[in-house]
């Protein structure tokens, strides 16, 4: 059986099946190991902790065929671990150099050696190579693998082995030979070593389990995630119940619950299709993220267009992070990494985090349209003639307080947004069928209300508490026209929120729970994620 039948059948419970793997890498996990501590024990407690780990973890093996190389970084990074806390560099050599007899027990493949009387000198020349060159001469002269095979499985290039090898036997010279009966000592024991027994009582109950529960974790942290901040989107709706019907904020809730299922299914899907992209290969991986990052970036690039040069660095910034983010998930490395990542990305939230965004998520669409119609009066506002630029800092204004959002179509002296009015999940997607507001340099302001917006507003109202489509467009028309007077005569947004008579409603954006979240919730988060893979890494 080849590595992958070997996993899948262990995947399927078959624990057994696991020693095939066992009895197959355990003598080059070892002679890997031996280089790198100098120290039989020591290299066997390597070996033991390797198949453990791997055995536990076996479910996040994406590739089925590299098991070896995926074995060989995990007995890497343990003998790493190791000689952490147990050795350094000077006390390695000093060892190699003393008597072998007085330091080394009857296991230890170098006690044979020592009767040739080569040891001492040899040791202390391989001593004088680093920890790589030395592991590659115990796969090369130790394991008889070729060049091709130790690059293989070390992930290292086949140059690069070949400059190690090329170093060291110019660091042995003439005794070079000698190697084979130094590295050829270093297969594991027959002594029992218990590797199987100490899976089993390891890992007997996860076995079954392996392939979910890796994924439970961040599951249930994302779960958390996406429950924390439609909690604090609730909490910001209950604010507007004075101000808006509440049948409007009854059916923002349902908003947050479906946009909250919408994200639990595509991180679902993103995780049931993995292993047939890593399957297919690299070409499909890079495929996915290529189209993935794609969409990111057309979502963003609409939602950046009526915000400030330093927002927009921020936001696509923020594009880049989350890119990046979703990348190391979909590969699923290491804990400590995927916890290190994404804990840096929930803590630069503190910098990137954007107001417009934020706003449009604690004003709901049409929320404001109560306000606004209390607002009206019979006498018309005159217009104010502005410049072509200063259209688009007046839009931002209002996109900044939730009431338009992007596309922008800019026209010669003119420049249309739409107005937010209906409450949709993928309203950040949708390019027509949305009212519009359209503001031009004669200072005259026109909102276009289509139908389907009109009919979802009109049911939250009573009939006499709206009026019919043409004169609610009037209406704001007439609104947002004196807000758009008094901007080009010098006023600044509390003065445009006052003619829009939003000045009574919970619109400041330092007092809403989701600016709390993003703001101090989620960095403080981040840096728990961070502290902890760091106590997890060094443990």
């Amino acid at each position: 059986m080849d590595d992958r039948d070997v996993v899948e059948r262990t995947l399927e419970g078959n624990v057994d099946a696991f020693e095939v793997l066992v009895n197959r890498y355990r003598g080059r996990v070892y002679a890997a190991a031996l280089a790198r501590v100098y120290d039989a024990q020591d290299a066997l407690d390597v070996v033991q902790e390797s198949f453990i780990r791997a055995f536990l973890k076996l479910g996040t093996l994406r590739d089925r065929d590299k098991f070896a190389p995926w074995l060989f970084a995990i007995s890497r990074r343990i003998s790493t671990d190791l000689l952490r806390g147990r050795w350094c560099v000077e006390e390695g050599e000093l060892a190699m150099k003393r008597d072998s007899g007085n330091h080394m027990n009857a296991e230890d493949p170098r006690s044979g050696i020592a009767a040739r009387d080569t040891a001492k000198t040899l040791w202390g020349l391989v001593g004088q190579l680093n920890e790589d060159s030395r592991e590659v001469l115990s796969l090369h002269y130790g394991q008889q693998m070729t060049v091709s095979e130790i690059s293989e499985m070390t992930g290292v290039r086949e140059s690069a082995v070949k400059m190690r090898l090329k170093k060291a036997r110019s660091v042995l010279s003439d005794r070079v030979g000698s190697l084979q009966g130094l590295w050829g000592a270093a297969t594991l024991p027959q002594a029992e070593t218990g590797i199987m027994a100490a899976i089993k009582a390891a890992g007997s109950a996860k076995a079954g389990m392996a392939p979910a529960s890796v994924f439970a974790a961040p599951a249930l942290g994302w779960l958390a995630f996406l429950g924390a901040f439609g909690w604090a989107s609730g909490l910001d709706i209950r604010r507007w119940r004075d101000h808006a019907p509440r049948s409007m904020a009854r059916q923002a809730k349902g908003i947050n619950l479906k946009s909250i299922a919408w994200c639990l299914g595509a991180t679902a899907f993103g995780l049931f299709i993995s292993p047939y992209l890593t399957r297919i290969g690299a070409p499909a991986q890079v495929s996915y993220f290529i189209v993935f990052g794609v969409l990111l970036t057309w979502i963003f690039w609409r939602e950046i267009a009526l915000v400030s040069p330093k927002e927009k660095a921020k936001q696509m910034v923020n594009v880049l992070l989350l890119v990046s983010f979703f990348a190391v998930m979909f590969m699923n490395p290491d804990k400590h990494i995927f916890l290190a990542v994404v804990g840096c990305y929930f803590a630069m939230q503190f910098f990137l985090i954007n107001t417009a965004q934020v706003m449009q998520a604690a004003v709901r669409p049409g929320f404001w349209v109560t306000p606004m119609l209390r607002r009206t009066g019979d006498e018309e506002p005159r217009c104010v003639p502005v410049e072509q630029k200063r259209i688009r800092p007046w839009l931002t204004m209002l996109h900044e307080l939730g009431l338009v959002a992007p596309p922008c179509k800019t026209e010669t002296n003119a420049v249309t947004v739409r107005l937010r009015l209906r409450q949709s999940t993928f309203e950040k997607m949708a390019f027509s069928g949305y009212s519009t507001l359209r503001a031009d340099t004669s200072g005259a302001v026109t909102c276009t209300i289509t139908p389907s917006d009109y009919v979802a507003l009109a049911q939250h109202f009573d009939d006499e508490a709206i009026p019919g489509r043409r004169e609610l467009g009037a209406t704001l028309s007439r609104v947002f026209k004196q807000a758009f007077g008094v901007y080009a005569e010098g006023g600044d947004s509390s003065t445009v929120m006052e003619c829009l008579g939003l000045t009574a409603c919970p619109m400041d954006i330092r007092k809403t729970r989701i600016m709390f979240m993003n703001k101090y919730v989620l960095p403080l988060g981040g840096v728990l994620l961070l502290v902890a893979s760091l106590i997890g890494y060094f443990m």
